[in-house]
C-alpha cells in the first residue's frame, strides 16, 4: 500500500549536558528552570513547570486573557478585531493581544472606517481591499464600499484581496501556539493566519513555546523528514535516517523532588460539587516579617491561597476561625471571573479549619488539609451577593520555597 505523505515527524531523544562554567558564550543548557515557583503568563497562557522541573507547560487561556499568572476575563473577546463607530466615520476600535481593552485608533485625513479598515473615501469601481474578515469591494459610484463577510474559519489575506483559510490552531485559538519542528515555534497572529518563529540558540520548541535546555535531562526531539518520498516510506526507513552526532555529557544533577499535590472540591455559586486538583504554583512560602505560612496552588484561571498568619516557623497543628487566638487564618480563592481593578480575590474564607500536618525548613515539605466556607468579595461600597462557596476534603503537599 502507498501512502501520500506531505511532513512526517519522527521522534528522537536528545540527551543534554553541560557546566555552568564558560567565558563570553551562554551556558548551553541549565542547571533548572527559573519561576517554578508560581504560575506566569507567556502569550495569551499559563505558565507553568512540570511536577519535576524539568519543562514549563501551557495552559491557554482563550477566550480569557491571561493576567497575573491567571486566566482572567477579557475586555474585548477576539484578539486583532477591528471595528468602526456608528458616530464618529474616521474611529475605529482595536481589539489588542492583551484583550484588556479596546484601544482607539484614528483614520488619516482622506480616509474613513469601512469593515474595521481605514480606506479611501472615493475609489475606483471593482477595486478591493480587505476589513477585518471582510472582503470590501469598491462600487460604481466611486465612494462606496460593498461588504462580503469571510467565513468564521476564514481571513481576510491583504497581500491576495481574498478570502482564505486559516489554520486550524488559529480557528480555536487566534492566538494559538504550536511546534513546527524542536527549532522553529509556529504563532497565530491577528493580522496573519501564522508565523514561524525560529528558537533562541540553546533553546528547543516543546509543548508550543521555545524552551531552555535542562541539563541531564532527555527529551523528545521532532525531526522534520519530509523529504523522504512516498516509495522511501517503509518502517524500516525511520531507523535509516542519519542523525546529527549529539555529545552527551554525564551531570551531577540531585535527585528529582517528589510531585506536589493539591486539590480541594468546591460547591455554591458557580460550583457543584466540583472537584479541582490544581496543578500549578503549588508551593509554600514562610514570610518571616508577617510571621505568615502562605500555600499557594493553582489550575488555570483558579487559584488558591492559604494564609496561616501568626504561626511560628516549623509548628504543626489545627487552626480554626472558632478558636482564632494568636493564629488567624485565611483561605483566598479567584475563579477567572472578577474585575482585578475591583476586588483582588473573588471569594474570601467567613470560617475556616486548616491543619498543617508537617512544616519543614526550607527545602522540605510543608503538608496539610483544609476546608471553609467563602464568600463573594463586592467593591467597597456595594452591596453584598451572599454567594458562599464551601470548600471540602482540601490537601496539599508542596515544597517550601521560602
Amino acid at each position: 500500500m502507498r501512502v501520500g505523505i506531505v511532513s512526517l515527524w519522527v521522534v528522537g531523544v536528545l540527551g543534554v549536558g553541560c557546566s555552568s562554567s564558560g567565558s563570553g558564550d551562554s551556558a548551553p543548557c541549565v542547571e533548572e528552570l527559573e519561576g517554578c515557583g508560581l504560575s506566569s503568563c507567556e502569550g495569551n497562557y499559563v505558565r507553568q513547570c512540570s511536577d519535576d522541573g524539568t519543562q514549563y507547560l501551557f495552559e491557554a487561556c482563550f477566550p480569557r486573557t491571561c493576567s497575573g499568572g491567571v486566566c482572567q476575563t477579557a475586555a474585548c473577546q477576539i484578539p486583532g478585531e477591528r471595528r468602526c463607530v456608528d458616530d464618529r466615520p474616521q474611529a475605529v476600535q482595536v481589539c489588542p493581544t492583551s484583550m484588556a481593552q479596546w484601544a482607539e485608533e484614528t483614520c488619516k485625513a482622506g480616509t474613513r472606517c469601512v469593515a474595521g479598515a481605514c480606506l479611501p473615501e472615493s475609489c475606483k469601481e471593482g477595486d478591493q481591499a480587505c476589513g477585518w474578515k471582510t472582503l470590501v469591494t469598491c462600487d460604481s459610484d466611486g465612494t462606496t464600499w460593498t461588504e462580503e463577510d469571510c467565513g468564521t474559519d476564514e481571513f481576510c489575506d491583504a497581500t491576495k484581496t481574498q478570502c482564505v483559510p486559516l489554520q486550524p490552531l488559529c480557528v480555536d485559538n487566534p492566538l494559538g501556539a504550536a511546534c513546527l519542528n524542536s527549532e522553529v515555534q509556529l504563532l497565530c497572529t491577528p493580522d496573519r493566519a501564522m508565523t514561524e518563529v525560529g528558537c533562541p540558540d540553546h533553546h528547543h520548541c516543546l509543548n508550543g513555546f521555545c524552551q531552555p535546555l535542562v541539563c541531564g535531562v532527555e527529551t523528545d526531539v521532532v525531526t522534520d523528514v519530509s523529504d523522504v518520498t512516498e516509495d522511501e516510506w517503509t518502517p524500516d526507513a525511520v531507523d535509516d535516517l542519519e542523525t546529527a552526532d549529539l555529545d552527551v555529557f554525564e551531570w551531577d544533577l540531585p535527585p528529582l523532588q517528589k510531585p506536589a499535590k493539591a486539590w480541594a472540591t468546591f460547591d455554591g455559586g458557580p460550583f457543584f460539587q466540583e472537584r479541582i486538583e490544581f496543578n500549578a504554583a503549588k508551593t509554600a512560602n514562610y514570610v518571616m516579617k508577617d510571621i505568615d505560612l502562605q500555600v499557594s496552588m493553582g489550575k488555570g484561571m483558579n487559584l488558591l491561597e492559604l494564609h496561616i498568619v501568626g504561626v511560628e516557623e516549623k509548628r504543626v497543628g489545627r487552626f480554626t476561625s472558632d478558636e482564632a487566638e494568636t493564629v488567624q487564618c485565611m483561605i483566598l480563592f479567584n475563579d477567572g471571573t472578577q474585575d482585578p481593578a475591583l476586588v483582588q480575590w473573588k471569594y474570601a474564607s467567613v470560617d475556616y479549619d486548616i491543619t498543617v500536618q508537617v512544616f519543614e525548613d526550607v527545602g522540605g515539605r510543608v503538608i496539610g488539609t483544609f476546608q471553609g466556607t467563602l464568600e463573594e468579595q463586592v467593591e467597597e461600597g456595594g452591596t453584598p451577593t451572599g454567594v458562599k462557596v464551601s470548600v471540602t476534603d482540601g490537601y496539599f503537599d508542596v515544597p517550601r520555597k521560602q
